[in-house]
């Protein structure tokens, strides 16, 4: 983050679940090992450090992470992100909607992409916020120029670059954990 200031950069996006190996691709059966993989706030005690020296810096970042959320006595999991302002402050927060691989194991496969396994279909649409001196939305970014970035996965699930390009000028950027 630091290096990346003071080359003049306003904007670090982070991949999909940064804050941990993509757990995803592993079969895990014991409930208290899966959770382990989870946040349970953001930010929380270990990742605040992370948003204080952005506000030190004067630099916004978006950052995936699994998120464990407990919402009306429920336990739900999310593959989320946050945008997160110059001011350390969270904009906005996305749960990923589009969620790619399979929930059985295939122990035959090379590896596993259980993302519908470990992670619920997120719940929060497509929003979007102003930041970064224009639109943004979808857990995105702009530049300053208006143009319109957005942290998803746009060549398995087009729909999220597709509405916000009829809306405005975008480049799709897939900070994914899978290449």
């Amino acid at each position: 983050m630091r290096a990346a200031r003071a080359r003049g950069c306003e904007l670090i996006v982070y991949t999909e679940c940064a804050l941990s190996a993509f757990f995803a691709h592993w079969w895990i059966e014991e409930e208290a090992e899966l959770d382990a993989w989870y946040e349970r706030e953001m930010p929380g005690p270990a990742t605040q450090p992370l948003f204080d020296e952005a506000a030190r810096l004067g630099i916004g970042f978006h950052l995936g992470y699994a998120e464990l959320a407990v919402e009306g006595g429920t336990k739900h999991r999310y593959n989320s992100s946050v945008l997160v302002g110059p001011d350390g402050r969270v904009i906005g927060k996305y749960r990923k909607i589009h969620l790619p691989g399979h929930v059985e194991h295939r122990p035959g496969n090379p590896f596993q992409n259980l993302e519908k396994r470990y992670f619920e279909v997120g719940d929060l649409g497509f929003p979007a916020w102003r930041a970064f001196g224009a639109s943004s939305g979808c857990a995105s970014a702009t530049t300053g120029a208006g143009r319109r970035l957005i942290a998803c996965w746009p060549c398995k699930a087009p729909s999220s670059s597709c509405s916000a390009t009829i809306r405005r000028r975008t480049f799709p950027s897939t900070p994914r954990s899978t290449a």
